[in-house]
């Protein structure tokens, strides 16, 4: 969305009536089963989220299957973020840009996650 990416942010719990079903609880404004977040990456999309303690790491890049650059970013409490959030650039601490393949080499070379 014009340079932004969304994080919907949900809270499960399993139903005490029915262990086999899942229940969203009630996080987000006017009682919303979920909390949004937006994040101004330069048009990069979410690859991969790992939580660091109280932060996240955010793997960004292209959206699909395209060449273009891929970032590692922090965002700091961000795995306890108490309401919705709009992130700008200098909010999220660009941490290091990652290599990538282009034209033929771009399947080894595109990452999909941070294990």
């Amino acid at each position: 969305m014009r340079g932004w990416a969304i994080v919907l942010e949900l809270e499960i719990d399993v139903d005490p009536d029915n262990p086999h079903a899942l229940i969203l609880n009630k996080i987000g404004p006017q009682q919303r089963p979920y909390r949004k977040h937006f994040l101004q990456l330069d048009g990069l999309g979410i690859r991969d989220l790992c939580i660091q303690g109280k932060d996240l790491l955010i793997l960004a890049g292209p959206t699909m299957d395209l060449d273009g650059p891929f970032t590692l970013y922090h965002w700091p409490n961000g795995a306890h973020s108490a309401k919705e959030s709009l992130l700008f650039n200098e909010n999220l601490s660009k941490l290091l840009d990652v290599p990538y393949g282009q034209g033929k080499d771009k399947g080894r070379d595109h990452p999909e996650d941070l294990s």
